[in-house]
C-alpha cells in the first residue's frame, strides 16, 4: 500500500514533526553536555525498535521525498536508541548519543528547510 500524498506534506503534521525534531535534540544534546548518559533497558529497548520498524515502514512506504527523509532518521535514531542497550563502552555510549543527537538536528533542520519551501510557494 502506498501513500497517495505524503504524511509531512501537510503543513500542521510537519510543524508538529519538526517542532518534536527540535525539542528532542535540545534535550539530547543537553544531556550530552551534562555528562548524563545511561543505558537503555531491555524492555525501552525492544519498544524502541518497534517503533522504529514501524518507522521505517511509514519511510518506505511513502511517495513524498521528505517523509522519507525526515521519517527514515527518526526510525534510525528509534533503532540507535534500542543499541544502547548492550554493554558499549563508555566511549561508544558517547558516540551512539552524538550521532543520535545529530540525527534529531538533522531532522529538525531538514523540516525548517521544507517547511520554508512550502511557505515559499505560497508566497509566490
Amino acid at each position: 500500500m502506498r501513500f497517495r500524498e505524503g504524511i509531512l506534506s501537510r503543513r500542521r503534521e510537519l510543524v508538529l514533526v519538526t517542532l518534536s525534531c527540535v525539542i528532542l535534540a535540545v534535550w539530547s544534546w543537553a544531556n550530552i553536555i551534562r555528562g548524563i548518559r545511561h543505558r537503555v533497558d531491555l524492555i525501552t529497548a525492544l519498544f524502541s525498535l518497534t517503533l522504529g520498524f514501524i518507522a521505517f515502514s511509514i519511510a518506505s512506504k511513502s511517495s513524498f521525498w521528505a517523509d522519507r527523509i525526515i521519517i527514515g532518521t527518526i526510525a534510525v535514531v528509534f533503532a540507535l536508541n534500542s543499541v544502547r542497550a548492550a554493554p558499549l563502552t563508555p566511549t561508544a555510549m558517547l558516540a551512539a548519543d552524538v550521532i543520535k543527537s545529530s540525527l534529531w538536528s538533522f531532522s529538525a533542520i531538514f523540516g525548517f528547510a521544507i517547511l520554508a519551501s512550502q511557505l515559499r510557494k505560497i508566497a509566490q
